[in-house]
């Protein structure tokens, strides 16, 4: 995939999440924490999730010069695209790392500024990478395995429109609060 490519994939995601995040931030905080039942996350830990997930499997922003290029084997090569079908079919899966489990400790404004951090920092990497760098698997998942650069994209891209649905399908259920 060619950069100019990878980088309409992350403006579409990058229009996709803020206009998520101007519903999420219309929301009064006894709807943006709810959640529908004691085992589901509210719409703020869904944020979390996508933030905290997004950071691990881009091995939390490091400056390009000290990615590492991983070994990627048969089973990486096989589960990316299981990883992939999960995510587009909406698939109810266990979190694959603790790490990426929202703790609920973080207010949405400070989210949404470490979420922009790791957006600009993935559009800084991919404008500086040399192409056959994109390629590259220096991103790890936990259950994907490698990932490359334009592997990683499109996973995220698929991340969040699978977390975008669940949360709207939460607004939709929510009762308004009256004030």
């Amino acid at each position: 995939m060619t950069r100019e490519k990878l980088l309409e994939i992350l403006a579409e995601s990058n229009r996709e999440r803020l206009f998520l995040l101007d519903e999420v931030k219309a929301l009064d905080a006894e709807n943006l924490t709810a959640k529908p039942q004691p085992d589901l996350w509210s719409i703020l830990e869904i944020v979390e999730h996508l933030v905290v997930a997004e950071k691990e499997v881009l091995s939390n922003l490091p400056d390009s010069s000290q990615l590492i290029e991983q070994k990627r084997n048969l089973r990486d090569r096989l589960t990316y695209p299981v990883v992939m079908f999960i995510l587009k079919y909406n698939v109810r899966v266990p979190v694959p790392s603790p790490t990426m489990l929202p703790k609920g400790l973080m207010p949405l404004p400070d989210l949404l500024k470490e979420w922009e951090v790791t957006q600009k920092w993935l559009k800084s990497l991919i404008e500086t990478l040399e192409p056959q760098d994109l390629n590259k698997p220096v991103f790890s998942h936990p259950v994907a395995g490698g990932l490359t650069v334009t592997q990683a994209v499109l996973m995220g891209h698929l991340h969040l429109k699978t977390h975008a649905r669940q949360i709207r399908k939460r607004r939709l259920t929510q009762t308004p609060t009256l004030g």
